[in-house]
């Protein structure tokens, strides 16, 4: 694992965590992901603290299924690990959706691996809400619809993508 690694995870605490695995549309379940920093941090953007970098070690706690993977295009990382520590402090993005406030885990990692012409090294999805009944309940308590059809990323999308190196953990 290198700077700029992206560390996946399964992390099964909520029927929140449950729905997010639900729309990522894969097998293994992968709902959240943080970013590699070096000398044992990792930079994510987690519910109950926005955008934070933290020890390895409290990053690795609660998840149960685990995949590193490294960027194949290694030019990029210097500048992604610096935008990503220049998000650090920002607030959660708990809905979701581009040009909010704050940004959710697979977010913060299209925002910080952009190429020198500002075009994102991970392209954006449709956002996916698989389980319906979850996602009309919560977007109701903000107020809102489900965005159905809206671009952004989630870390299975991220995972499937054919951008990393052969490399696993």
């Amino acid at each position: 694992m290198r700077p700029g690694a992206l560390i996946f995870q399964t992390i099964v605490k909520s029927d929140k965590d449950k729905a997010i695995s639900a729309s990522g549309g894969n097998a293994m379940l992968i709902n959240h992901v943080g970013i590699f920093a070096g000398e044992g941090k990792v930079i994510s953007a987690i519910p109950d603290g926005g955008v934070k970098e933290m020890n390895i070690r409290a990053f690795e706690s609660g998840a149960t299924i685990q995949i590193v993977r490294n960027i194949r295009d290694g030019c990029l990382v210097p500048a992604a690990i610096a935008r990503a520590k220049g998000f650090i402090g920002r607030p959660y993005n708990t809905t979701f959706l581009p040009n909010q406030p704050g940004l959710y885990c697979s977010e913060l990692v299209t925002e910080s691996f952009l190429y020198s012409c500002g075009r994102r090294y991970f392209p954006l999805c449709e956002l996916r809400f698989d389980d319906e009944k979850f996602w009309r309940k919560y977007y109701k308590e903000l107020g809102m619809k489900i965005p159905f059809g809206s671009k952004g990323s989630h870390p299975a999308q991220l995972l499937a993508q054919d951008l990393f190196e052969n490399a696993g953990r």
